[in-house]
């Protein structure tokens, strides 16, 4: 192993206190981007072929929804110091700036047509630690303000590697411990849909008893090796994982701009078509003080809302005729810009619609809505 830079050894420090506060990676990651002067840094889990996320930290700036959607989509297959940072040996870094091949790197689409616009002119980083398909992965970046990687520099990150591993793998550990949670469990058994709590690694905690029978009853969602819910199709899965890692990164107060936008599932042989859903997660045990930092994904089918008259939820809870059918197509897994187009409004206009009913219908959140319209009444009107 390689001898940590005096100047480096206090994020050991940061590194030892990492798991001991909500706050204490992104200190970790704050403290690192400022002392090597770089312009952001990520550490995330992702698939290695499709780069969907199962978890990512980040500090710094970071590109819009529609730079990385476009990145996933169009370059990053062109983005060779990536893709070696993902395929390589555990631990080995690399660097844009000292990799061989530098005329391929600077004219590759990735590097002109996407980097360079998102002020990203020199990269770094390495694989931490790999498991099946899944690559866990620590890579910063620097501007054109910046000076290039210095192979001194690789050597002090090749140093701290095996620190970071190990804090991080502990932290996953720590996460683990926490899949017996009754209490949690009983919560999501009041829900009257299919719901699962996961942390902020995508692993499932817990699921109450209706999301038991939608995963047994049908193919297209399932849960992956015992512990992470996955879809049958590449394309849903990946905006699953996606939406999973928003939905975590809003619960951290972190800015990812990930889309987490409902997905929906068409029908498959003899099964129904159903949406799956996302809501952030933050809660803490009054008892012990311990904070859990996760997401909510649920599952909604046409049928669980079929018998839901709009007449009935306008009376019922005092809505006008317009928010009343903006709330049951946005219950139904309409976007906010979905819903705009099919009633010929604008966006701000639907927001605020939608918002009046949270309020006149004393919920919170859109799973919340969801499971108050599935617990009406049958409706005869």
């Amino acid at each position: 192993m390689e001898m940590v830079q005096s100047q480096d050894t206090f994020l050991l420090g940061l590194l030892l206190d990492a798991n001991r506060s909500p706050q204490g990676w992104q200190f970790f990651l704050d403290a690192f981007r400022q002392h090597f002067n770089v312009h952001s840094c990520h550490l995330y889990i992702a698939n290695q072929q499709t780069l969907a996320p199962r978890f990512q930290d980040v500090s710094g700036a970071q590109p819009s929804e529609l730079a990385l959607k476009v990145y996933m989509e169009r370059f990053f297959e062109t983005d060779y110091t990536h893709l070696a940072i993902l395929r390589g040996e555990p631990n080995t870094w690399y660097a844009s700036n000292l990799m061989p091949n530098q005329e391929k790197i600077k004219s590759a689409p990735a590097f002109t047509q996407w980097a360079i616009p998102n002020n990203i002119h020199y990269v770094a980083g390495c694989t931490l630690f790999r498991e099946g398909d899944w690559s866990c992965v620590f890579v910063h970046n620097r501007s054109e303000s910046h000076e290039e990687y210095s192979s001194q520099e690789m050597a002090r990150f090749k140093a701290l590697g095996p620190y970071i591993e190990k804090a991080l793998q502990l932290r996953i550990q720590l996460a683990e411990y926490k899949k017996d949670r009754l209490r949690i469990k009983s919560v999501l058994n009041s829900f009257r849909l299919p719901v699962a709590t996961v942390n902020e690694f995508g692993e499932v905690i817990t699921q109450n008893n209706l999301m038991d029978e939608f995963l047994f009853k049908q193919n297209s969602l399932t849960l992956s090796e015992g512990k992470h819910l996955a879809l049958a199709n590449e394309i849903n899965d990946k905006q699953l994982q996606m939406g999973i890692a928003q939905s975590v990164s809003c619960a951290k107060g972190l800015g990812l701009t990930y889309s987490n936008q409902a997905i929906k599932v068409s029908k498959a042989d003899d099964q129904g078509a159903f949406t799956v859903g996302f809501q952030e997660l933050l809660e803490r045990d009054e008892s012990t003080g311990e904070v859990f930092v996760g997401a909510m994904v649920y599952a909604v089918s046409p049928e669980l809302l079929s018998f839901v008259s709009k007449q009935q939820i306008r009376e019922l809870f005092n809505l006008t005729h317009s928010e009343a059918q903006v709330l049951y197509l946005f219950s139904c897994g309409l976007s906010l810009k979905d819903i705009a187009l099919n009633e010929n409004k604008s966006v701000n206009t639907v927001r605020e619609q939608i918002h009046n009913t949270y309020i006149k219908t004393n919920t919170k959140t859109q799973l919340q809505l969801i499971s108050l319209l599935a617990s009406l009444p049958v409706s005869h009107a």
